[in-house]
C-alpha cells in the first residue's frame, strides 16, 4: 500500500496555510498579551522572520531528540514543510526561546485557566444533558449521541473557535451529521458493549470529552 504524501501549506487555499499565515501570529500576539511579565523585546525575538522561517536546529538542550526527528526537513520553510513537523517546530521554538530568557513556566496557563473558568457553566449544561439522555433505551444509540456530544465539544480550541461557536454545534448537533466525513459510531459502540476493558480519555484543549 503507498503511503499518501505528507499534507504540506503551500496551497494558499489549505488550511494549514491559513493557520501559519493567521493563527501563528496570532498566537504569538497572545502570548505576549496574556504575559506581562516577559522581558521587553520577546515578541520580537519569537515573531522574527516568522513566515520566511526554516526548519532548524534549535539552540536550546532539551531539544535534542527534537531536532533528531525534524532533521529531515531542514532547510525547508515552514510552508514546504509537512504540516504537522512545522506545528511541532512552532511550539518548540517557543519554549525553546523562553528557556533562553530562563521561563519554565506555561506561555498559555493563563489563556487555558480563564477558558475552564468560563466553560463550567457550558459543561454542567452539557452533564445535565447526558443525564437527561435515555440510558434504558438501546445502548448504542446512547453512546452515540454522547460521541457527539464530545465530537462538537472538542470544537472549541484556544486559537481557532471560541466557546460559543462549539456550544452552537452542540445545541443544532443533528443539522451537522453530514459534516462528519467518516463516522464509525456504530462500531465503536458494538467494541464498547462487547468488551468490558477499562477506556483511557485524552482531553484536547476544551476537555469537554471528559465530562
Amino acid at each position: 500500500m503507498t503511503k499518501p504524501d505528507f499534507i504540506r501549506s503551500i496551497d494558499k487555499q489549505s488550511f494549514s496555510y491559513y493557520t501559519i499565515k493567521n493563527r501563528f501570529p496570532r498566537i504569538l500576539e497572545n502570548i505576549i498579551l496574556e504575559n506581562t511579565d516577559y522581558p521587553t523585546g520577546i515578541f520580537d525575538e519569537l515573531n522574527l522572520n516568522l513566515f520566511e522561517q526554516k526548519i532548524v536546529p534549535l539552540d536550546d538542550n532539551t531539544t535534542t531528540l527534537f531536532d533528531e526527528s525534524v532533521k529531515p526537513f531542514e532547510q525547508q520553510s515552514l510552508f514546504e514543510a509537512p504540516f504537522f513537523v512545522t506545528e511541532m517546530y512552532f511550539y518548540r521554538r517557543i519554549m525553546s526561546v523562553l528557556h533562553k530568557h530562563n521561563i519554565d513556566s506555561d506561555p498559555f496557563r493563563i489563556t487555558k485557566e480563564r477558558a475552564l473558568i468560563d466553560a463550567n457553566l457550558f459543561m454542567e449544561q452539557i452533564a445535565e444533558e447526558l443525564d437527561l439522555m435515555d440510558s434504558s433505551g438501546p445502548p448504542d444509540e446512547y453512546i452515540n449521541s454522547a460521541l457527539q456530544l464530545t465530537l462538537w465539544g472538542n470544537l472549541a480550541d484556544l486559537s481557532l473557535f471560541n466557546l460559543e461557536h462549539a456550544k452552537s454545534h452542540i445545541d443544532n448537533r443533528g443539522d451537522y451529521s453530514d459534516k462528519i466525513l467518516i463516522n464509525e459510531a456504530q462500531s465503536f459502540a458494538k467494541l464498547v458493549l462487547a468488551h468490558s476493558r477499562n477506556i483511557h480519555l485524552l482531553t484536547d484543549n476544551a476537555g469537554y470529552e471528559l465530562i
